[in-house]
């Protein structure tokens, strides 16, 4: 199967890199470049030192590309990382790149309610094994009203052939109308979501290795965006991840189940 979807993104990206030449006076492109603290992903806790993440995407009408990156600081995840003995990962390496197809437009006869669809390919370049990479599929929909609420489905083709879904609100502050903003901080960005996973997703040896279906994670971000110019924005947040499930918290080396971190980064658009 992963061979199999390896060949099916390779046809991917020829048929989006064509249609980027035809379209391109059209074409919008996104790049982005964070500082966290830590690499947390869906209640795991990948990179538990601080982490460069990298990211560009191109947008043609209602179709999006995108790649994404992580790239470890330390070694934590090499030889520090008793958890990791499959890993091999260096201060200065990518321990993840991500490339995404997304599909979003309006849903039709329905007010204020989008959909997307894609899919996102997982690469692990300091892994060894057959695990290095896999595949997600998903659909979801999103609404604008109060809390703008999401909901997203996730179907992993190669790794866990499970289903992880997370369910989102978010609310910007106008900062004007408490007094506080200035020409360059305008707002507070408040987001937060629940992800769950079926017993097949938290059963996998790559995420928690135990057999049920349990609502995993809670995250809560605060971020404050800071306008540099008209293409690019200094955005500074605080993040907060708890693990929600007794079964999923025993499987953690540590027992730890909240973490707190912070990111800096800066976003750019053409």
């Amino acid at each position: 199967m992963l061979r199999r979807s390896k060949f099916v993104w390779v046809a991917i990206c020829l048929l989006v890199a064509a249609g980027a030449v035809s379209a391109m006076e059209d074409a919008t492109v996104d790049v982005s470049i964070d500082y966290v603290g830590k690499y947390i992903w869906r209640g795991q806790v990948l990179t538990d030192d601080p982490a460069i993440q990298p990211a560009v995407s191109v947008g043609m009408d209602k179709l999006t590309f995108g790649v994404w990156g992580s790239m470890d600081m330390t070694n934590w995840n090499g030889h520090n990382n008793p958890q990791a003995a499959n890993e091999y990962s260096d201060r200065y390496e990518f321990r993840e790149v991500e490339y995404m197809l997304d599909y979003t437009d309006a849903l039709p006869g329905v007010d204020g309610v989008n959909y997307s669809a894609g899919a996102i390919l997982y690469h692990f370049p300091t892994t060894k094994g057959p695990t290095n990479a896999t595949t997600e599929f998903y659909a979801g929909l999103g609404f604008d009203t109060i809390l703008n609420p999401t909901a997203t489905l996730y179907y992993d083709i190669d790794d866990t052939d499970g289903f992880y879904a997370s369910f989102g609100i978010s609310h910007s502050l106008d900062l004007s109308e408490m007094g506080l903003s200035d020409d360059m901080v305008k707002s507070l960005d408040l987001a937060a979501s629940l992800g769950w996973a079926d017993r097949n997703s938290n059963g996998s040896a790559t995420r928690w290795g135990t057999t049920v279906d349990a609502i995993n994670d809670l995250v809560i971000s605060a971020t404050v965006p800071v306008e540099l110019c008209e293409a690019a924005t200094l955005n500074v947040s605080c993040n907060y991840v708890s693990l929600l499930d007794s079964s999923i918290k025993r499987t953690t080396a540590t027992q730890k189940s909240d973490y707190v971190y912070a990111g800096i980064g800066v976003a750019m658009s053409f």
